[in-house]
């Protein structure tokens, strides 16, 4: 009998051991699972729904089918279209920081040819319609700076030149006023 209670006692430390051992690192892996479902951005209400399909067709390109998932396509379209233009038919890049309720807050980073990378940060809202969910339309989810009559682009400010009577002068590019007309360093007169 007690070669028998002493391998149960055996046995019970055995499987005292391994749950002790095995319970944190199943807990471990529920939690890492969990967060990589938080982190992963996919949300399952309607109106994070909508504003993801709005995001992802931006993304692409695809500035018709954007406007399109908006409560006003329209307008949508025309300030998505005029500023991807304006911008030299630059790329863009969204990541969803923070989601409250059916808003985003989402960081938004243009890749401008012959400029690099330009980023900020905006905040969108999803409202339910008729059309069901979809995202509401502001010229601020382009730019938060952004109006009706404003559009993002590039501009390129050259150097503004000088009046005549200014001149570049010698070899270490001084600028020099002289009325009329272009003395040449070198000369004696």
């Amino acid at each position: 009998m007690l070669v028998e209670d002493g391998v149960a006692a055996v046995r019970g430390r055995r499987f005292t051991c391994r749950v002790r051992f095995l319970a944190p690192l199943a807990i471990l892996a529920a939690s890492v699972f969990v967060g990589f479902l938080l982190l992963r951005g996919e949300d399952e209400r309607p109106g994070a729904i909508a504003i993801d399909r709005y995001l992802a067709a931006w993304t692409r390109g695809a500035d018709d089918a954007a406007a399109a998932l908006t409560d006003n396509p329209k307008a949508a379209a025309a300030a998505l279209k005029a500023s991807r233009t304006g911008l030299d038919g630059a790329s863009v890049r969204t990541s969803v920081s923070s989601r409250a309720e059916d808003a985003a807050r989402v960081r938004v980073t243009w890749q401008v040819p012959g400029f690099g990378r330009f980023a900020y940060s905006i905040r969108l809202a999803a409202v339910e319609g008729e059309a069901g969910w979809r995202v509401r339309w502001r010229e601020t989810l382009v730019h938060p700076e952004l109006d009706r009559q404003t559009r993002l682009g590039t501009a390129v400010d050259r150097p503004r030149r000088g009046p005549a009577e200014m001149q570049l002068l010698g070899d270490r590019d001084e600028v020099a006023q002289v009325p009329e007309q272009i003395h040449d360093r070198n000369d004696d007169g």
